[in-house]
């Protein structure tokens, strides 16, 4: 009998660690049910970004008191093992993608290292056990939240480049953008981590409608409609998501076919600067969430580094012909 508790006890903190990721894998799930359910929330939401998280944390806490009240540090290591181990689990089994885990990782991790901090300080008092009450904070902060309406905020970014060309060169190539060789494009962070990069623009007509499809690596491809067309001075697009061809990803799942983030007009500007160009690429979108200011950290982050490859890729297929 002895024998069998020390190998219990040996086996804690790996049992804590993984009770702590299926927790989060649990609250994930709930996540993907249909919104008529009490729990169900956006994984874009306050309750998965933060109470979940803390709920991750305090299961490895709670089954270690003892030796975590001998070597405090461990307090702040488990729970840490457990998100890890939560975002392995996820990204292992198609459930998110690494540009989700890169976009919750910040808060999982803040999160699990506050209750790790503070419940370190209480775990010797008699009372220690109530901690275990924590996992039951997403029931209560759930429902609470899904009585606030989400609010809905507009964002733009703006990028521009000097191209060696004339108005004309750099106009002619933007309407239909030929081919972006692998040379002419620096793959950057985050396209290595998942976000693809632009290939190929083409005009086409389907039943008496003009639209533009950009075609992008990963087989995404983007339906916009041209709405602004002044002659080398201006052009804008609106994308179609509803027309458009999504990937079976976490990232287009959960951001582009949610009402969380919409895209709003796309326009290039053309500006004659002596025997250069200056194009300028902007994007608006808006975000309708309950952490519009976080989103958008993430949001403009990956749109504007997509925007300044963009750019550069067309200035060294124009400049490389001039």
């Amino acid at each position: 009998m002895t024998s069998n508790k020390s190998d219990l006890k040996k086996y804690l903190p790996l049992i804590g660690i993984s009770l702590g990721a299926i927790y989060g894998l649990f609250w994930r799930y709930l996540c993907d049910l249909e919104p008529s359910l009490v729990f169900s929330e956006s994984i874009y939401s306050v309750t998965f970004f933060w109470a979940v998280p803390a709920g991750i944390a305090v299961i490895p806490l709670f089954l270690n008191r003892k030796e975590i009240t001998e070597k405090k540090w461990k307090a702040i290591l488990y729970p840490v093992f457990s998100v890890l181990l939560f975002f392995i689990c996820t990204v292992s089994s198609g459930i998110e993608d690494w540009i989700c885990i890169i976009i919750i990782s910040s808060p999982f991790l803040l999160m699990v290292g506050i209750v790790g901090w503070f419940v370190s300080r209480y775990l010797e008092d008699a009372d220690s056990k109530k901690i275990l009450m924590i996992v039951f904070l997403p029931i209560l902060t759930a429902p609470i939240e899904s009585v606030f309406e989400d609010r809905e905020d507009h964002y733009e970014t703006r990028n521009e480049i000097y191209i060696q060309a004339s108005p004309t060169e750099v106009w002619n190539i933007l309407l239909e953008v030929p081919e972006i060789q692998s040379d002419e494009y620096s793959l950057g962070f985050y396209n290595i981590i998942g976000i693809p990069r632009p290939v190929r623009s083409e005009i086409v007509n389907v039943n008496g409608e003009t639209n533009r499809l950009g075609y992008f690596t990963d087989d995404l491809i983007l339906n916009e409609t041209v709405v602004e067309y002044d002659t080398l001075k201006r052009m804008s697009f609106q994308v179609n998501l509803s027309k458009s061809q999504m990937r079976d990803k976490p990232t287009d799942q959960h951001i582009l076919k949610s009402e969380i983030f919409q895209f709003g007009e796309i326009s290039y500007s053309l500006d004659p600067v002596g025997d250069s160009t200056r194009l300028t690429l902007t994007c608006e979108y808006s975000i309708k969430s309950k952490m519009n200011g976080y989103a958008n950290l993430w949001a403009n982050s990956i749109i504007s580094d997509f925007e300044q490859r963009l750019l550069l890729s067309l200035k060294k297929k124009l400049e490389a012909h001039s």
